[in-house]
């Protein structure tokens, strides 16, 4: 059973022996790997979509492994009773149907120990909803696959973090013991969002793909900032100022390779 690039490096964050939750679980090869692999012994495969769902079911079957994946029909964690799960997976939807799926479901979502998450977009609007919530990112990845980038984290929830004994910070992430890196940022610049924009932990560690993304960045902040300025019209003035905003986050981010 393989994976794409992507859907294995999510994959690979859930805890092993948890019993996970596969949100959006599509055709079920993230739940067919989970538990084929021995990560898991036991899945749920929810989708609100009934096609889907079928095909994962066919998949499941093929491999054998139906007394170990149940498929649900279900708007998020709709169909989940509370504490069913450990771990919640969602991977490959947009951010602000998964922070919209996190509230809807707040209650069962706060029973569990940890989500791994992969927002396709608004990366932080999703980050910081989730440390509004009082969560914590664990860890963090990004993968690039066909020339498109795929960051991901793994959270805590407020039962994750008693359980593996430790805390959040002030920016969302969990506490650790390691001095971070030194690095003198422009007062304008607004860390917390920085933070939520990039990743704390993939600037602290200096995550490759996270600097070939941020190259990709420059050049499109650049061509967008040409186009503004060569296209006079109304609203130039605040597009410009958000081009500048963005280089600004974007330059910061890089100063953490220099």
């Amino acid at each position: 059973m393989e994976l794409s690039k992507r859907l294995y490096a999510v994959a690979s964050m859930v805890t092993k022996d948890s019993v996970t939750a596969d949100i959006g679980c599509d055709h079920g090869y993230v739940s067919i790997w989970l538990v084929h692999t021995g990560r898991c012994k036991k899945v749920i495969a929810m989708d609100v979509r009934k096609g889907p769902l079928s095909a994962a079911e066919e998949h499941i079957k093929e491999y054998g492994l139906s007394r170990y994946i149940e498929t649900r029909l279900s708007d998020g964690v709709e169909a989940l009773a509370m504490g069913e799960v450990q771990t919640m997976l969602a991977a490959g939807m947009g951010g602000r149907l998964m922070v919209k799926l996190l509230k809807d479901g707040a209650d069962k979502v706060a029973a569990m120990q940890e989500l791994v998450l992969q927002p396709q977009s608004d990366l932080p609007l999703v980050r910081c909803y989730l440390r509004e919530q009082g969560f914590a990112i664990a860890e963090e990845n990004m993968v690039c696959e066909d020339g498109k980038f795929y960051p991901m984290f793994r959270v805590l929830t407020k039962n994750g973090m008693k359980k593996e004994n430790t805390e959040s910070d002030a920016d969302g992430y969990v506490k650790r013991t390691e001095s971070e890196r030194d690095v003198c940022l422009d007062p304008a610049v607004d860390r917390r969002l920085l933070y939520d924009t990039y990743g704390k932990f993939l600037l602290a560690i200096r995550h490759p793909v996270l600097s070939a993304y941020l190259e990709k960045e420059q050049k499109v902040c650049e061509q967008i900032a040409q186009s503004v300025m060569q296209n006079a019209g109304k609203g130039k003035e605040a597009r410009l100022h958000e081009v500048e905003e963005r280089q600004l986050l974007l330059k910061a981010a890089c100063s953490f390779y220099a």
